[in-house]
């Protein structure tokens, strides 16, 4: 469901094998997020291959969201689709997360 790859010896995390983050494997994507984050001082998520979040997608972003806050690292997201920016704007979510068009982006931005 979910495939970790390294990019410039950053974990990236993408959907693999569906479109959709939901109750099915929502707690999968929040697990691997924090292992991830527990090993690295960033974690970046493609959403390239996603096109539906529900509240559990949600909450599991956001719970790893908050652990990396906690803990003085990176989370950053990268690929959202127009139609998941709607989303993420009407909850607001836009203003809490770093988001980034693509992943080389993102690790740009941690670079500086």
């Amino acid at each position: 469901m979910f495939e970790t790859e390294s990019t410039k010896g950053l974990p990236v995390i993408q959907a693999t094998g569906t479109h959709k983050i939901n109750a099915l494997n929502a707690d999968m994507l929040k697990q691997i997020a924090l292992l991830g984050l527990s090993t690295n001082s960033a974690l970046i998520i493609d959403f390239s291959n996603v096109n539906y979040i529900d509240s559990t997608g949600f909450s599991a972003i956001l719970t790893a969201y908050d652990f990396a806050k906690k803990n003085d690292k990176q989370f950053l997201l990268v690929g959202i689709s127009h139609e998941l920016m709607g989303l993420f704007k009407i909850t607001k979510l836009d203003e809490v997360f770093r988001i980034f068009l693509t992943t080389e982006e993102a690790i740009n931005s941690i670079e500086k």
